[in-house]
């Protein structure tokens, strides 16, 4: 027959044996979570960096588009004069 004494050390320790289960428990889905959260950031970089460089290519070639129009109405003064009333519509 155990001791009061040894039988309360004894639900001590499964005591704190369950604390540390729980506490390792809440620890790994904590790093599931920080290893998911952080594919989750590399996809959306990837997925940032090929839109900034597709919006890149889209100012190029609106910049292309609208010189090519300028040097076309350069010798022509109402196309020049449309052009210009076109320019401070879309701004």
């Amino acid at each position: 027959m155990l001791t009061k004494q040894r039988r309360n050390y004894y639900e001590f320790l499964n005591y704190k044996h369950t604390i540390f289960l729980s506490l390792q428990a809440v620890v790994e889905a904590l790093e599931e979570r920080i290893f998911i959260l952080q594919r989750q950031l590399k996809e959306k970089e990837t997925a940032y960096e090929r839109l900034k460089a597709a919006h890149s290519v889209e100012i190029s070639a609106k910049l292309r588009l609208a010189g090519f129009v300028q040097e076309c109405t350069k010798s022509c003064p109402s196309c020049k004069e449309r052009l210009s009333t076109l320019g401070q519509i879309v701004q």
